[in-house]
């Protein structure tokens, strides 16, 4: 049995899609009744959850995917289509029920978006934070967002770390970690995310669970702020068409949008026990902390 303190993780597991690659993740607290899937954003790996599970209490099945390589740990295309298919055969085989809470940050927010517009019978509730300013890739732009995704791991190897941590609230991460993430960190892999947030937006549907979406609204001299224009943006396409996407057969309505101005935007890493404080809230419906503003 696993100890809220211990939560050993369980060994990599496989799913496979038809011909498609297979997905790995870790599981915690196998045993507990409700399930909650965490999406992560680009090039980050199933480690980048460990502060948040650290906080979870024993009663929700965690599973944490990992979404850039494949079970033998080889980069792939991140293809949004082949990930959500492979995240509902995740769901289906080994959430409680076949069902789970779930929760996307950052690019994971445009994944889980996506996955609980697709699956609306394996989503029990949805929760985003950090949704990717919106993008064209028709306009003139576009060619240099791959190099503008690499240009944090350029910073964060020039500045020094007692800077970066005075600029992220005490919070500097190790330079090769934004490097040495669970598939290789290039342009390929940028272009990569980039097709993936544009896909996200073409082909956004409604979702008929509840959704929070969270704004982080602190910045500075580093933009860590979300981007406002997006969030209600993708609000409004989960929404539907004349809001048909939103509410339960007795017309509740289960849309929330939030600013956290006190967060920044890699809030799960640098406040991760507010992070699952909210997880937990919303999962159970529970009222959010006052650090939330309604929008």
């Amino acid at each position: 049995m696993e100890s809220q303190a211990q939560k050993t993780p369980s060994s990599t597991t496989d799913i496979s899609a038809g011909d498609t690659a297979q997905i790995s993740f870790v599981s915690h607290n196998p045993s507990a009744p409700i399930t909650i899937l965490f999406i992560r954003g680009a090039f980050g790996s199933h480690a980048d959850w460990d502060k948040v599970v650290s906080h979870m209490p024993p009663t929700y099945h965690l599973l944490i995917p990992s979404l850039h390589v494949d079970s033998k740990g080889q980069p792939r295309t991140f293809d949004l289509c082949i990930i959500t298919t492979l995240l509902s055969l995740l769901v289906s085989t080994h959430a409680k029920s076949g069902k789970a809470h779930v929760v996307g940050l950052s690019l994971g927010a445009h994944v889980s978006a996506g996955f609980a517009a697709s699956y609306p019978g394996l989503t029990l509730s949805l929760f985003t934070s950090g949704f990717a300013p919106l993008i064209n890739r028709r306009a003139w732009y576009y060619p240099l967002v791959p190099y503008i995704l690499m240009t944090d791991v350029v910073l964060l190897k020039l500045t020094p770390r007692w800077l970066v941590a005075k600029m992220m609230d005490g919070y500097a991460p190790e330079p090769d970690s934004q490097t040495s993430h669970e598939g290789k960190r290039d342009i390929q892999a940028s272009r990569d995310v980039a097709d993936a947030v544009c896909t996200s937006m073409e082909t956004q549907g409604p979702v008929t669970t509840r959704v929070l979406v969270v704004v982080a609204g602190k910045g500075g001299l580093l933009p860590t702020s979300d981007s406002v224009e997006s969030a209600k943006w993708f609000v409004e396409r989960m929404k539907g068409v004349e809001g048909q996407g939103v509410g339960d057969p007795a017309g509740a309505t289960t849309m929330t949008l939030v600013k956290a101005p006190n967060m920044r935007h890699g809030w799960s890493v640098i406040c991760p026990e507010a992070f699952a404080r909210s997880v937990c809230l919303w999962v159970d419906q529970g009222e959010l902390d006052e650090g939330f503003e309604l929008m």
